[in-house]
């Protein structure tokens, strides 16, 4: 039996669109694996931009950058979650989102076993998070006026600083600007719990 072949020639964007079709109805094609085909694609300049791309697989732009969140996982992050095609698109907006704070990519690979087999997604990895760190102070750095202690300045989560003068030292120094009394604090640098 002889099967008859069509031969057309393409160029590299009608290519991958004809590959995208070809395994857009497949069930065995995860969001991840589309998403990573899509990041070739815009990497390797077949598509100059994620704009371009989506209205030539005729989606939104919107849908798109959500299934692009798997590509902005942190190596590390995905690495050790594992297979990430078992990870919802939501958990992965999710996670592109939080490790832009790069402070708690340590806490999200202690939680990966856990995000690998469903037990944590979306909203409860942010929980989980939280639930670590909650109590945990920043390090710090104690402010002194002579030998006595009036205050700390910190770091907060967002990044701002933080100082707080302590109500029996603004008390005792009433009479003097807060910018007086910050002028002549001692700073030393203290790791927490010291």
């Amino acid at each position: 039996m002889i099967e008859k072949a069509f031969i057309r020639d393409l160029d590299d964007q009608e290519a991958f669109l004809e590959m995208v079709i070809e395994n857009q109805d497949r069930e065995d094609i995860s969001t991840w694996s589309r998403a990573m085909s899509f990041k070739k694609a815009l990497d390797s300049g077949i598509y100059p931009s994620q704009g371009a791309l989506a209205a030539k697989l005729n989606i939104s732009r919107t849908h798109l950058v959500n299934m692009m969140a798997y590509t902005r996982i942190p190596e590390a992050i995905s690495k050790a979650i594992g297979p990430m095609h078992k990870v919802s698109i939501d958990t992965a907006n999710k996670l592109a989102k939080m490790a832009e704070n790069e402070s708690i990519h340590e806490r999200l690979i202690e939680l990966a076993p856990q995000i690998a087999n469903g037990k944590l997604s979306g909203r409860s990895i942010e929980k989980a998070v939280k639930d670590a760190t909650r109590g945990k102070e920043s390090p710090f750095t104690v402010l002194k006026n002579g030998n006595e202690v009036i205050g700390k300045l910190h770091k907060t989560k967002n990044g701002d600083i933080q100082i707080t003068l302590y109500r029996d030292a603004v008390q005792k120094h009433g009479q003097k600007t807060i910018s007086e009394l910050l002028s002549s604090i001692e700073w030393i640098d203290q790791k927490q719990g010291a």
